[in-house]
């Protein structure tokens, strides 16, 4: 506590460099607070090392060439000699495993779980995804575009939220780019609808 000068209520200089050098020293930059007064890695630095490793993994690993042959063509991977089933299933475990990190950092995030606490998450999954350039036939895009995506998508909601829009005309922003891009996608695409 700064005591203050009993001359004009002031604090004295060498109180106030104290505390300076206290703040200084006891910065934290990549941790949070828990509720218990421990340190946790911040959420936000998690997330982001997760889209570099699977950058990195898409990019430049025969598995994540595999993942954007199957999603290019099925038949095709399979000629050519890629185990589809077997990269499938690992793209499946991988996702379910994500998907448990997601919820349990939105879970520390708001110190509690909520019965319907992912629900329409989806949608803005792929709204954001989309936005990013990930093609939703499949074969195209990348997790730097997935990313930016997502930060624009984010931005835009949370703009939208801060000038009073009803959460109902936010969630319908989201529908609409996710039918815009299934109309490019299929104008684009030049093929038929099956």
């Amino acid at each position: 506590m700064i005591s203050p000068d009993h001359t004009n209520g002031s604090p004295h200089l060498a109180d106030v460099e104290r505390i300076v050098e206290l703040e200084v020293r006891d910065v934290r930059f990549p941790t949070s607070r828990m509720l218990d007064g421990s340190d946790a890695m911040n959420p936000m630095w998690i997330c982001v090392g997760l889209f570099a490793i699977a950058g990195g993994v898409l990019g430049f690993t025969r598995w994540g060439r595999s993942l954007y042959a199957i999603g290019g063509n099925l038949d095709a991977a399979r000629a050519a000699g890629i185990r589809t089933d077997r990269v499938l299933w690992s793209v499946l475990i991988v996702a379910s495993l994500l998907a448990a990190i997601g919820g349990m950092l939105i879970s520390g995030r708001l110190a509690s779980v909520a019965a319907n606490q992912g629900n329409g998450a989806i949608f803005t999954v792929f709204a954001a995804a989309v936005i990013g350039g990930v093609s939703l036939s499949g074969g195209k895009g990348t997790v730097f575009g997935a990313f930016t995506g997502i930060l624009l998508l984010y931005t835009i909601q949370n703009v939208l939220t801060l000038g009073g829009v009803p959460a109902q005309w936010i969630d319908a922003l989201n529908g609409g780019i996710i039918l815009v891009a299934l109309m490019v996608s299929r104008i684009t695409s030049g093929r038929a609808q099956e």
